[in-house]
């Protein structure tokens, strides 16, 4: 992946991040620990999730393991730990960590406990920094 490619691709995880700490912020409202609004939530969730596993997915073309395209099938989260499991582990940790409580907690069951969230937004972050390019579009952008 060229280098363009890779600052393209950890800008728009960076939007999809900001959209959803806007959503959380402005739309979920968290109060005392808990979002009040699920539909929200879900919404804030999907986007972050998203931007993790855009990250995840340059990180493993930068590596040279890009994830196998599959006939009739779209590509599905154990493509990406099989791949990251042979490239980096910790990795593989915070990709698995941000699946658990931003797709299938947030998104699917519908999680609103703030710290959950933002814990797998955290994990999220990690794997956005670590695909984070050294040129200047990119700093300016984190700024």
């Amino acid at each position: 992946m060229d280098a363009k490619k890779m600052t393209n691709n950890y800008l728009e995880a960076l939007r999809c991040m900001e959209k959803a700490r806007d959503i959380l912020k402005n739309k979920a409202r968290e109060e005392d620990g808990l979002y009040q609004s699920k539909r929200y939530v879900r919404e804030a969730c999907a986007l972050a999730y998203l931007a993790a596993l855009l990250a995840a997915e340059a990180y493993l073309v930068g590596k040279g393991r890009p994830i196998p395209k599959r006939r009739d099938k779209r590509g599905n989260i154990h493509d990406y730990k099989h791949e990251l499991a042979g490239v980096d582990e910790e990795m593989l940790t915070y990709l698995d960590a941000a699946w658990g409580s931003l797709h299938c907690g947030g998104y699917h069951e519908g999680v609103v406990v703030a710290k959950m969230i933002q814990a797998g937004m955290e994990c999220a972050d990690f794997l956005i920094n670590a695909i984070r390019p050294a040129t200047e579009e990119a700093r300016v952008a984190t700024v």
